[in-house]
């Protein structure tokens, strides 16, 4: 996989954007997730959550 970090551009509300979410915390990747929105500027950092191991 990939070793650097993932941005994840979405919507909160979007059912994708829950799932691709949940594939990215369970597989224990780093990740920035960004609205998708007029404003792109509002950037909020979600990641690999705090007590998740990582696999090897």
């Amino acid at each position: 996989m990939f070793d650097g970090r993932y941005t994840l551009w979405g919507s909160e509300h979007s059912l994708f954007t829950r799932k691709l979410q949940a594939m990215l915390n369970y597989l224990a990747l780093d990740y920035d997730f960004k609205l998708k929105t007029a404003d792109a500027g509002r950037t909020r950092v979600r990641g690999c959550q705090a007590g998740s191991a990582r696999r090897s």
